[in-house]
């Protein structure tokens, strides 16, 4: 059951409206608006669960009351506009714009991606996040619906669920928007998994170029799942499992070679640097005391005792040291 709609929060504002607006009313501005309409029953849950003060002054600024539940229920700007509100509703008044932002918002695309499409496909200089945040807060919160209600949704708006009109020129049109709704972009976006690639493949669709594309990260993914595919297929794979892994493996050696295309050898250094982990230990480094058991010392003058060894590791006897007796000093004055 679709419990709730995405622009819950405008229909709290017709709910607590002073003018008191019935559902025949709301229903109506809902057709025009094309919002879609849950019926009677969630209008009435929407009453029951709003409080507003008495006296409601919701566009008098300086009424404290009203202005803290306004506040409160996220109301504020609906009652004050502000630019941004009014940006707002003009895309919601122009179907094309409409389509793209409530396409990018379903994929979970940034705030800041939706306005670029906003300038960069329909040149709406004026597009900024503020704008795109408020038209999703009143008009398409897609965060009150999971993705099987959201899917759901979007078929029964398709499908003319939510026309009670008996007019036939309008139930004529129910058919042919029914095999169309499947090439709306809204029911594609839908559709794929939540995930930053599925709404970067969303962008491309709507014919926004993202800013960032991560060619690397993509290619070495599809890596990694081509060669988990081809162990899969060639281990469970039964009878064909042998063609199956022939086909993971070709795409495997695909993005290999694409990958040396794309991928910077200086950042594969680098991270391969990053991966060089020092040995350390946390032992306690003994003493000199302990090493020695005891048996060292501080005197630094040379020990009689003490036997030469040259370089093959054999004693120097007595009769050599005169060797060393010709070696120039180089401390000493010949002058």
């Amino acid at each position: 059951m679709i419990r709730r709609s995405p622009a819950e929060n405008y229909y709290k504002y017709l709910v607590v409206h002073p003018d008191t607006y019935d559902n025949v009313f709301i229903r109506a501005t809902a057709n025009e608006l094309g919002l879609d309409y849950l019926g009677d029953w969630y209008i009435q849950w929407l009453r029951d669960r709003m409080r507003p003060p008495t006296p409601f002054y919701p566009e008098d600024e300086g009424h404290l009351r009203s202005q803290k539940f306004l506040i409160k229920e996220g109301l504020a700007k609906a009652f004050n506009p502000t630019p941004a509100m009014n940006r707002a509703i003009k895309v919601l008044s122009k179907p094309r714009w409409r389509e793209l932002v409530e396409t990018l918002l379903i994929s979970h695309a940034p705030l800041e991606v939706v306005a670029h499409g906003l300038r960069s496909r329909f040149g709406v200089t004026q597009a900024d996040e503020e704008t795109v945040r408020l038209y999703r807060h009143f008009f398409w919160d897609v965060d009150l619906l999971d993705s099987a209600e959201m899917r759901a949704l979007l078929e029964m708006r398709f499908t003319g669920a939510f026309e009670e009109s008996r007019d036939r020129e309008k139930l004529a049109q129910i058919p042919s928007l029914t095999r169309m709704r499947h090439g709306d972009p809204r029911v594609v976006a839908a559709r794929l998994p939540s995930s930053p690639l599925a709404s970067m493949l969303t962008q491309l669709h709507m014919g926004v170029l993202p800013k960032a594309i991560p060619t690397a990260e993509i290619v070495q993914s599809t890596l990694d799942i081509a060669a988990y595919r081809a162990w899969e297929s060639v281990n469970y794979g039964g009878p064909n499992g042998a063609q199956m892994g022939q086909g993971f493996s070709a795409i495997a050696e695909g993005m290999t070679r694409i990958k040396e295309l794309v991928v910077n050898p200086e950042t594969g250094l680098r991270e391969d640097l990053r991966k060089i982990g020092v040995a350390t230990t946390t032992s306690v480094v003994p003493t000199l005391h302990q090493l020695s058991a005891g048996r060292h010392t501080t005197n630094v003058h040379p020990d009689a005792k003490a036997q030469v060894i040259d370089v093959e590791g054999e004693s120097v006897d007595d009769d050599d040291e005169g060797e060393f007796e010709d070696e120039v000093d180089p401390t000493h004055d010949h002058a």
